[in-house]
């Protein structure tokens, strides 16, 4: 069983443009989580693998912004169903789909809304 990496502070993922609409995301000690077009989605994934709890706020920040571009939970962030993939089973009568991280439908619920 491994311990995850709780962290207080928002953790942050700088974006820089890639060619063919990929986008590089960092983090803010410049290791390269990974080069995609959906970057803080595929990013929060990896994090949460590395060990990150998924009830981590996670930020996008543009390369030279003073401001982040998207924020939400780390869990929520990963759960999201990018065009393409596998679509999650419909939700049983009233509840989350089937594999959606509980502490992602308790964000929802309690309307914090999207990342």
């Amino acid at each position: 069983m491994s311990k995850r990496k709780s962290v207080t502070a928002p953790i942050r993922i700088d974006v820089s443009p890639m060619a063919r609409g990929k986008w590089r995301a960092t983090t803010v000690g410049g290791e390269t989580l990974c080069i995609a077009a959906a970057p803080l989605v595929k990013a929060a994934r990896i994090l949460i693998a590395k060990g990150y709890d998924p009830s981590s706020i996670v930020e996008l920040w543009h390369q030279h912004a003073t401001a982040w571009a998207l924020r939400g939970m780390l869990g929520a962030v990963a759960a999201v169903v990018l065009d393409g993939e596998r679509k999650v089973t419909q939700p049983a009568k009233n509840g989350p789909p089937a594999g959606f991280p509980a502490n992602a439908a308790q964000s929802l619920a309690e309307g914090a809304g999207p990342p």
